[in-house]
């Protein structure tokens, strides 16, 4: 059921992904449980730090929602967005060069512009 959303020829991340989900004591669905719950939009006009926002190409829960956040980021003056191409919901996992690089940028900005 979750394949689809995990790049092909990694069975690795997927098999993390259930080792974690079947270990004792944890509830895989309480925590897509507590991230419904947790209402950002009623708060994310509020931030005034600069933002960088990473988006995953390839996600199909995220990305969709990235221009709506971005639109309710109000106070802040400074939010930047930069969508890793073929990134999944492992994003991390399989982009972090990408990642990295992008949070380099983002703070060596910030840095001049403060």
């Amino acid at each position: 059921m979750r394949a689809p959303f995990y790049p092909p020829n990694r069975p690795d991340l997927l098999d993390r992904f259930i080792r974690d989900a079947l270990a004792p004591g944890l509830d895989p669905v309480e925590g897509h449980r507590a991230c419904a719950r947790y209402r950002m939009e009623e708060r994310i006009g509020l931030v005034t730090a600069p933002v960088l926002m990473i988006g995953a190409a390839a996600d199909p829960f995220a990305m969709p929602d990235l221009p709506r956040v971005r639109e309710a980021l109000t106070a802040s003056r400074n939010v930047q967005t930069v969508v890793i191409e073929g990134g999944m919901i492992p994003l991390m996992e399989t982009h972090a060069a990408e990642v990295a690089d992008a949070i380099e940028v983002f703070l060596g900005n910030v840095l001049l512009t403060h």
